[in-house]
Protein backbone atom coordinates (compact mmCIF):
# COMPACT_ATOMS: atom_id res chain seq x y z
CA UNK A 1 0.00 0.00 0.00
CA UNK A 2 1.11 3.58 -0.59
CA UNK A 3 0.52 6.83 1.26
CA UNK A 4 0.95 10.45 0.22
CA UNK A 5 2.30 12.11 3.37
CA UNK A 6 3.51 15.31 1.72
CA UNK A 7 0.89 17.43 3.50
CA UNK A 8 1.56 15.69 6.83
CA UNK A 9 5.38 15.70 6.80
CA UNK A 10 5.76 19.10 8.47
CA UNK A 11 3.42 18.05 11.31
CA UNK A 12 5.03 14.66 11.92
CA UNK A 13 5.93 14.48 15.64
CA UNK A 14 9.28 12.84 14.84
CA UNK A 15 10.21 15.50 12.30
CA UNK A 16 9.67 15.84 8.58
CA UNK A 17 13.05 14.33 7.64
CA UNK A 18 11.97 10.80 8.51
CA UNK A 19 9.13 11.02 6.03
CA UNK A 20 11.02 12.89 3.32
CA UNK A 21 14.02 10.52 3.46
CA UNK A 22 11.85 7.46 2.86
CA UNK A 23 9.74 8.62 -0.09
CA UNK A 24 8.90 5.75 -2.47
CA UNK A 25 10.31 3.09 -0.16
CA UNK A 26 8.80 0.27 1.85
CA UNK A 27 9.18 1.28 5.50
CA UNK A 28 6.55 -1.03 6.95
CA UNK A 29 8.91 -2.55 9.53
CA UNK A 30 10.30 0.86 10.50
CA UNK A 31 6.78 2.29 10.88
CA UNK A 32 5.64 -0.62 13.02
CA UNK A 33 8.76 -0.41 15.20
CA UNK A 34 8.10 3.22 16.10
CA UNK A 35 4.30 3.31 16.29
CA UNK A 36 2.90 0.90 18.86
CA UNK A 37 -0.44 2.58 19.58
CA UNK A 38 -3.32 3.09 17.18
CA UNK A 39 -3.05 6.87 16.71
CA UNK A 40 -0.44 6.64 13.95
CA UNK A 41 -2.31 3.88 12.15
CA UNK A 42 -5.52 5.94 12.16
CA UNK A 43 -3.61 9.02 10.97
CA UNK A 44 -1.90 7.04 8.21
CA UNK A 45 -5.24 5.75 6.90
CA UNK A 46 -6.24 9.34 6.03
CA UNK A 47 -3.33 9.59 3.59
CA UNK A 48 -3.82 6.33 1.70
CA UNK A 49 -3.04 6.76 -2.01
CA UNK A 50 -4.76 4.02 -4.02
CA UNK A 51 -3.66 5.55 -7.35
CA UNK A 52 0.09 5.31 -6.63
CA UNK A 53 2.05 2.64 -8.48
CA UNK A 54 5.70 3.74 -8.52
CA UNK A 55 7.48 1.85 -5.75
CA UNK A 56 11.27 1.75 -6.02
CA UNK A 57 12.90 -1.59 -6.67
CA UNK A 58 13.79 -3.88 -3.80
CA UNK A 59 17.47 -2.92 -4.05
CA UNK A 60 16.62 0.71 -3.23
CA UNK A 61 14.10 0.04 -0.49
CA UNK A 62 14.75 0.13 3.21
CA UNK A 63 14.20 -3.43 4.30
CA UNK A 64 14.54 -4.94 7.75
CA UNK A 65 14.35 -8.62 8.58
CA UNK A 66 11.20 -9.80 10.29
CA UNK A 67 11.80 -10.34 13.98
CA UNK A 68 9.18 -12.60 15.54
CA UNK A 69 10.43 -11.86 19.06
CA UNK A 70 9.93 -8.13 18.48
CA UNK A 71 6.52 -8.69 16.91
CA UNK A 72 5.43 -10.80 19.88
CA UNK A 73 6.77 -8.22 22.36
CA UNK A 74 4.94 -5.42 20.56
CA UNK A 75 1.70 -7.42 20.57
CA UNK A 76 2.07 -8.10 24.32
CA UNK A 77 2.72 -4.42 25.06
CA UNK A 78 -0.37 -3.41 23.08
CA UNK A 79 -2.46 -5.96 24.96
CA UNK A 80 -1.28 -4.83 28.39
CA UNK A 81 -1.21 -1.04 28.02
CA UNK A 82 -3.40 1.62 26.46
CA UNK A 83 -0.54 3.48 24.81
CA UNK A 84 -2.76 6.16 23.35
CA UNK A 85 -3.58 7.27 26.88
CA UNK A 86 0.07 8.23 27.44
CA UNK A 87 -0.61 11.52 25.69
CA UNK A 88 -3.13 12.53 28.37
CA UNK A 89 -1.36 13.91 31.45
CA UNK A 90 -2.27 12.39 34.81
CA UNK A 91 -3.95 14.35 37.59
CA UNK A 92 -0.72 14.17 39.61
CA UNK A 93 1.31 15.58 36.73
CA UNK A 94 -1.14 18.46 36.19
CA UNK A 95 -1.16 19.27 39.93
CA UNK A 96 2.64 19.35 40.03
CA UNK A 97 2.85 21.40 36.83
CA UNK A 98 0.36 24.07 37.96
CA UNK A 99 1.84 24.22 41.46
CA UNK A 100 5.26 24.87 39.93
CA UNK A 101 3.91 27.55 37.61
CA UNK A 102 2.06 29.31 40.44
CA UNK A 103 5.09 29.22 42.76
CA UNK A 104 7.38 30.64 40.07
CA UNK A 105 4.90 33.37 39.16
CA UNK A 106 4.48 34.25 42.85
CA UNK A 107 8.23 34.52 43.31
CA UNK A 108 8.59 36.77 40.26
CA UNK A 109 5.76 38.97 41.51
CA UNK A 110 7.49 39.33 44.87
CA UNK A 111 10.74 40.20 43.06
CA UNK A 112 9.04 43.00 41.13
CA UNK A 113 7.35 44.40 44.24
CA UNK A 114 10.21 44.10 46.71
CA UNK A 115 13.76 45.05 45.74
CA UNK A 116 15.29 42.86 48.46
CA UNK A 117 13.89 39.79 46.77
CA UNK A 118 16.11 40.44 43.75
CA UNK A 119 19.13 40.05 46.05
CA UNK A 120 17.93 36.54 46.98
CA UNK A 121 17.49 35.78 43.29
CA UNK A 122 21.03 36.87 42.38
Amino acid sequence: EAYDLSSFAERHPGGYRYIRNTVNTDITALFEAHHIGTTAVRTLARYHDAAYSGMKGAEDSHRWPTNTRFTRLKRDIKAQFDLNDLKNPSVEYLALFYTTVVSHCSFLLVCFVCEEAWVAWA
